[in-house]
């Protein structure tokens, strides 16, 4: 009988970042070297500077044979996702649209949904809450980029014309890549994905994904599990944070039980209501002794995670969209030296945040209202 080989215990090599511009340049150089093929799915698509310069990259890989995808999402796409598909399919780029709107007639032909145009508009009401939010590019089914920076100016320093939006974002290559392009394959094809049962504790030991119903309730599962475990510490960086009740209750229990337990959110949002709804939680979580800081010179974006010697970095925002309705996709640090640089992105990231405190906690009136009216649409948002 064969000698069963053991499965690796690490990323061969990962990389992280925290600066749009040499994100983006490190995925072009990426895609530049690709040799057989391409996929890439990203929630927003944008046909800006950063856009067009992707597509320039893709055409290159086009004009190489390489076969190039792009998966993207209906609504995270909709300001000019027309536009960048025309563009990418102009220059034999392959593009399909994750879910596009009712009235986006001319993005049905794209849709990764079977059917007339009847059909699918009724597939979108009945989905319309289930959107592809990763964001990521397989390059020979062997190198992932991914984290939270979009295809989006909007990422790149206001010097460079965007937004100074802050985010993280990590390179990995090893074996584990191909399944994560076998699920991408699943969406652009249309059919059925199956994890074995003694594959799918695999997986999540090196990415946390919710492809199926099976893996959605694992990652809920272990991400509580986690945080009641924890013994030291409980670093989370949310550009959207609105936990569920299970969740509150156990950063609850693990700061109440000595716990260093910091949640690094934004000051301002491109969501004008989500200020005002994660304020709403801030009392109960302070209160409990959990620290709450307010990044201050921009939006940050970024998805991140340490519990304990635990570290994870990806799409997954902590609130009811990751958890409950879009498609996610976290990846597991396993390498000491990045390890080490997230901790160094976060606690860069808190000494440029303002800390709230129980006595200066503002808790007007209308920050009421305006809490209590976000939370009644929380599994939206």
């Amino acid at each position: 009988m064969d000698a069963v080989e053991p499965m690796p215990q690490r990323w061969q090599q990962e990389r992280l970042f925290d600066n749009a511009e040499h994100y983006f340049a490190d995925l072009i150089s990426a895609i530049n070297q690709a040799e057989h093929s391409i996929a890439i799915n990203f929630y927003i698509f944008n046909y800006d500077k950063t856009g067009r310069r992707i597509i320039e990259a893709l055409a290159g890989a086009v004009n190489r044979k390489v076969d190039v995808r792009v998966l993207i999402d209906g609504i995270g796409s909709y300001q000019s996702g027309l536009k960048a598909a025309l563009a990418m399919e102009k220059m034999g780029v392959q593009v399909r649209i994750f879910h596009p709107l009712p009235w986006q007639l001319r993005q049905y032909r794209r849709s990764v949904f079977k059917g007339n145009y009847f059909a699918k508009s009724l597939h979108f009401f009945q989905k319309i809450n289930r959107r592809d939010h990763r964001k990521l590019c397989i390059i020979d089914r062997q190198k992932l980029s991914t984290g939270s920076f979009n295809i989006s100016d909007q990422h790149l320093s206001t010097v460079q014309g965007g937004d100074n939006w802050r985010d993280y974002g990590v390179m990995v290559c090893g074996a584990n890549v191909a399944a994560i392009s076998d699920n991408f394959d699943h969406y652009w094809y249309r059919s059925k994905t199956k994890y074995h049962p003694k594959t799918l504790p695999h997986h999540f030991s090196f990415y946390w994904h919710n492809f199926s119903h099976k893996s959605r309730k694992r990652k809920n599962y272990l991400l509580v599990k986690k945080i009641n475990h924890a013994q030291q510490r409980i670093w989370i960086v949310s550009a959207y944070f609105v936990p569920s009740g299970q969740i509150i209750k156990a950063l609850k229990q693990a700061a109440q039980r000595g716990v260093d337990v910091r949640v690094v959110v934004p000051r301002s949002s491109d969501v004008i209501f989500f200020p005002y709804l994660a304020k709403s939680y801030y009392h109960d979580l302070l209160s409990s002794g959990i620290r709450i800081h307010e990044y201050l010179p921009s939006f940050i974006h970024a998805k991140a995670m340490i519990i304990d010697e635990f570290y994870l970095l990806g799409s997954s925002n902590l609130n009811h969209r990751s958890s409950l309705h879009d498609l996610e996709l976290d990846i597991i640090l396993t390498h000491a030296d990045s390890q080490q640089q997230l901790c160094s992105f976060i606690l860069a990231d808190i000494d440029k945040a303002y800390e709230i405190k129980r006595d200066n906690l503002q808790r007007s009136i209308s920050n009421k209202v305006l809490g209590f009216i976000a939370r009644l649409v929380r599994h939206w948002m």
